[in-house]
């Protein structure tokens, strides 16, 4: 039973781990003239490459943080696996007049921007998922964090983007908005999300005054 439940990358490929790190094989088995048998081949190359495509693909190219696809599956993921006991919260975030940067100073500036709106939002939410789910938009999952704590975060991501406005010839900003599963008013996590991105822009209206 312990071997069952070190299955790692398919049915019949497991994950054992020793002095020189981890190593995958994968045993497969042939049954010739009534007599069963099993062949063992050490599958660590074709596993690491394997995972490391799926980071790849999952990863926001620019930024380095996960992209939409990553974010999706994250949140069905968090579909799957919720209960009455957890309470994730959501931030999302958007990049103030990134056209206008881009129209004005060049797509490498703009490039330059959503990286250090990304930086910020990473300081600002350490132990959050941080997702770029389009061009100037962000998301960040927390799953064990309080929102006195997140909200702290919002002012870290407002004082990180000032410090890295000073040294731009525009007004670099993130809108930012935030929600926490509340059972009272959400339906399911997609109300969460709905009531996050609401925040987010009620703040970007208020910011445009």
């Amino acid at each position: 039973k312990e071997f069952e439940n070190l299955r790692d990358g398919g049915d019949d490929t497991f994950r054992l781990e020793s002095e020189d790190g981890s190593k995958w094989i994968k045993i497969t088995k042939k049954i010739m003239d009534g007599t069963v048998r099993c062949v063992v081949e050490d599958v660590t190359d074709e596993v690491l490459q394997t995972k490391a495509l799926q980071v790849e693909r999952d990863r926001d190219g620019l930024t380095g943080v996960g992209n939409r696809l990553a974010f999706e599956k994250k949140m069905e993921c968090l579909r799957d696996n919720f209960g009455s006991g957890n309470r994730p919260g959501f931030v999302m975030c958007d990049l103030n007049n990134l056209k206008c940067v881009n129209d004005e100073f060049g797509h490498d500036k703009g490039d330059e921007y959503i990286c250090a709106a990304a930086g910020c939002i990473r300081k600002a939410f350490p132990t959050g998922h941080v997702f770029r789910i389009g061009g100037d938009e962000f998301a960040v999952i927390l799953t064990d964090v309080w929102p006195d704590e997140a909200r702290e975060g919002l002012k870290v991501l407002a004082v990180g983007m000032e410090e890295y406005s000073r040294g731009c010839s525009f007004d670099a900003s993130v809108a930012a908005g935030i929600a926490f599963y509340d059972p009272g008013m959400d339906a399911g996590l997609d109300n969460t999300l709905s009531r996050a991105d609401a925040d987010m822009y009620s703040n970007k209206r208020k910011m445009k005054r």
